[in-house]
C-alpha cells in the first residue's frame, strides 16, 4: 500500500529528505525517510565548530540557512508518494 506525505503539513525534515530523494530520482520508502531523518536528528558537530562559532559570534550575527525555504520556491509536487517495498 503506498503512504502519501503532504509535502505542505508533513515534518519539515522528512519532507525535505522526501524532496532531496525524489529530485535525485532515488527510490524510498517512508520507513527509510524516517529512519534517515532520525539518524540526522543525532549528528553532532565536529568538535571545532561550537567553539569556532563562539569566537564568531562576538563580531558577526551567526544565522541558520536552511534547504527548506527552497523546497518552498520549488516543489515537483504537492505531495510525495511514498511507496511500500513488502
Amino acid at each position: 500500500m503506498d503512504t502519501v506525505v503532504d509535502m505542505q503539513t508533513g515534518l519539515t525534515g522528512h519532507r525535505s529528505v522526501a524532496f532531496v530523494l525524489e529530485r535525485a530520482g532515488i527510490p524510498y520508502t517512508l520507513d527509510e525517510v524516517r529512519d534517515l531523518v532520525a539518524h540526522i536528528e543525532r549528528l553532532r558537530p565536529f568538535p571545532e565548530v561550537p567553539e569556532a562559532l563562539a569566537r564568531l559570534q562576538v563580531r558577526y550575527p551567526l544565522v541558520v540557512l536552511s534547504m527548506e525555504i527552497l523546497t518552498c520556491w520549488k516543489r515537483p509536487s504537492a505531495t510525495t508518494e511514498f511507496h511500500s517495498t513488502g
